[in-house]
């Protein structure tokens, strides 16, 4: 029997090719994985009533791994007390392989005292961050611990941390008896898919970034030719090629996830070197220059004017700046009228007096789910 994991679904959907090009390979090692792992192992001793400072020392958490690890376990704690409490928990509850074909372990389930079930998946790593009714693994979840557990109604809920624990939250979704059996069509729609023989290997950031086949020539050639495109339309200096028009949405996704871990890593370098300026070798930290900057305009006009600096027509006509917002937020206030008004009294009246210009702002490129 081929047992497909939950943690796969998501990739497999868009990639069915992937299930035999992937088979048998080592796991994909790093940092995000292990810390991931050591927050994933902090939850479950949470779970069976370990207390936070242990759970730290056990599992050699650092600043962020314990604070993410900390809110998840409040914050599901308070989900469950909704629900009378819990009457059994399951930390990391593994399903059976021969489950029909699927098989995964889900971080926490809980039957609460008022009957319910709650099914817990915990995303500790960076970026964006899906809704619960959004995400295949944790429908695959729903649907193995609604068999599993021989219950009608699950809810599952995810949390997610996204680019910074400040941002770190939950969503949940009910799956009833048409969820999930409009899930189960879907799953094995999808399994169905990755058996062919013939299954297409179809490459994109979302199944390509922990496919172990990725840039596996024998297992998976596309792979291949794809990060070629992406290396070279990093430097792009010809139009487009048919090729690079296909891949260009998910290139675009990850020039923009490569510009936010460049910030993110020039913030930690200057950090480092604020704490230590002998840290990092090769790195200094420059001292910024000072700032000036006018806290009484009003102030300034009057010395101005009586010093003989500039005249007063000097001054209005070269010196002061008007933002628009504000000026349409005093006329708000002053005329005593909504804001509609306020804004249709400005235009009207500064586009009469020749005072007033219009300009396009440059348009802004959005991804879109095909």
């Amino acid at each position: 029997m081929n047992i497909i994991h939950a943690s796969s679904m998501e990739r497999l959907l868009r990639c069915p090719g992937s299930l035999k090009a992937e088979e048998g390979l080592p796991d994909i090692k790093s940092d995000a994985a292990d810390s991931g792992t050591k927050i994933h192992n902090a939850l479950r001793l949470l779970f069976q009533d370990m207390k936070p400072d242990e759970a730290e020392k056990v599992c050699q958490l650092n600043d962020r791994e314990l604070s993410v690890a900390k809110w998840f376990f409040n914050v599901a704690k308070k989900e469950i007390e909704k629900h009378g409490g819990a009457a059994r928990l399951y930390p990391e509850f593994k399903f059976p392989d021969e489950s029909d074909g699927f098989t995964g372990t889900a971080d926490l389930v809980v039957r609460c005292n008022d009957s319910a079930v709650l099914l817990f998946d915990w995303k500790t790593g960076y970026g964006k961050q899906l809704t619960a009714d959004k995400n295949l693994q944790l429908r695959t979840y729903a649907v193995l611990t609604a068999e599993t557990f021989g219950c009608i109604s699950v809810l599952a809920y995810l949390f997610s941390v996204g680019n910074a624990v400040e941002d770190s939250a939950f969503s949940c979704s009910e799956y009833g008896p048409d969820e999930i059996a409009e899930s189960k069509k879907e799953l094995y729609a999808i399994k169905t898919k990755c058996l062919q023989p013939d299954a297409p290997r179809i490459t994109g950031k979302e199944q390509c970034q922990w496919c172990k086949a990725s840039g596996n020539p024998e297992r998976c050639p596309e792979s291949m030719e794809f990060k070629k495109q992406i290396s070279n339309a990093l430097a792009i200096r010809t139009p487009l090629t048919p090729s690079m028009r296909k891949q260009c949405a998910d290139i675009y996704d990850q020039i923009k996830a490569f510009e936010k871990a460049a910030k993110n890593f020039k913030q930690l370098v200057k950090d480092e070197l604020h704490n230590d300026p002998n840290s990092l070798p090769g790195l200094r930290l420059e001292p910024a220059e000072s700032v000036r900057k006018i806290t009484n305009p009003e102030k300034v006009f009057e010395i101005g004017v009586s010093n003989g600096w500039f005249s007063q027509t000097d001054f209005v006509s070269k010196v002061i700046t008007v933002k628009i917002g504000e000026l349409v937020k005093l006329v708000k206030a002053n005329l005593k009228v909504t804001q509609k008004e306020a804004t249709e009294t400005v235009n009207s009246g500064l586009s009469n007096a020749n005072a007033l210009k219009f300009e396009e702002k440059e348009p802004s490129v959005e991804r879109v789910e095909l």
